[in-house]
């Protein structure tokens, strides 16, 4: 073996020990019983992976992030493929608790306050309905609900004509509603500051200004218009109302007010304009029902 050199396989190497002379020979990696060599340095419990394809070198796994396994092969995890990309924003979560995106990245959730029951229902702190209905053809969905004021106002085709002109007491002549789905539950008050007359007052009086239009062709007891109270009319005042598509003033229908002379009488009276009282303070009803729409 030549001096200075490192053995190759196959070299003889001599050795002598205790006076006696002997000789070795070098054999190969393999020979020694492994060919696989690693890095320099290495950290405790840190995989190793092959270097190259020869499969005699290895070396320390140089990713940070998730591993994936296939086939026995180890390897990087690639976001969004191997695994997922969304994460939550809360550190604990609530049992059945709906999930909802946090801001408009589509990689942040976070819980809410509404939730799935296991029986399948849904429990909220309430629903919102848009602005604008979005109107369902199947008759098990809800699709509207709202909540508002409107104003009402006398109307007849002598009013509208200027015959009769009226004038309201504006904080005491007010109508409130409610929509649930088609049906719209309604109560509101007038009280008039003052009537002059100066034509015709044989028309039939309505209440105008609805906040939703009725449907057409609706069915006898559809809709109910009960005058709670009357005050300050002449010979008659109202007593009832019923719902009809007909108006001059607004598009959303009106309510043609009736009495009755006597309790088995069929055929209601109308209310005509000169059933209205001149002075402050008169023709006042306070009135509560309800009526379909369309939607």
């Amino acid at each position: 073996m030549p001096s200075g050199n490192p053995a190759q396989s196959g070299d003889e190497i001599p050795i002598a020990r205790g006076g006696t002379s002997y000789k070795i020979t070098a054999g190969s990696i393999a020979d020694l019983g492994g060919n696989v060599s690693g890095p320099a340095s290495s950290v405790n419990n840190q995989i190793a992976l092959f270097a190259g394809t020869a499969g005699d070198s290895i070396q320390a796994a140089s990713t940070t992030g998730l591993l994936k396994a296939s086939s026995g092969v180890i390897a990087a995890a690639v976001l969004g493929v191997d695994y997922g990309d969304v994460s939550g924003a809360d550190t604990i979560s609530t049992d059945n608790a709906i999930v909802r995106f946090d801001g408009t990245t589509g990689k942040l959730i976070q819980k809410s306050t509404a939730g799935v029951t296991d029986a399948g229902f849904l429990t909220a702190n309430g629903l919102t309905f848009p602005a604008v209905q979005v109107s369902s053809a199947d008759v098990n969905t809800l699709d509207d609900y709202e909540e508002g004021t409107w104003t009402p106002n006398y109307m007849s085709n002598d009013i509208f004509s200027g015959d009769i002109a009226v004038t309201y007491v504006s904080n005491t002549t007010r109508g409130r509603y409610r929509k649930i789905g088609a049906v719209v539950f309604i109560e509101f008050s007038i009280v008039t500051a003052s009537v002059t007359v100066t034509g015709a007052t044989s028309d039939v009086l309505s209440v105008e200004g609805l906040p939703f239009a009725p449907i057409s062709g609706f069915p006898l007891g559809s809709s109910q218009i009960l005058i709670n109270q009357n005050l300050g009319w002449t010979t008659a005042a109202p007593a009832f109302g019923q719902i009809t598509t007909t108006n001059l003033s607004f598009a959303t229908g009106s309510i043609t007010l009736s009495t009755k002379t006597s309790p088995d009488v069929l055929t209601p009276s109308s209310i005509t304009g000169a059933n209205l009282t001149s002075g402050s303070t008169k023709n006042t009803i306070y009135a509560s029902g309800f009526y379909f729409t369309a939607t």
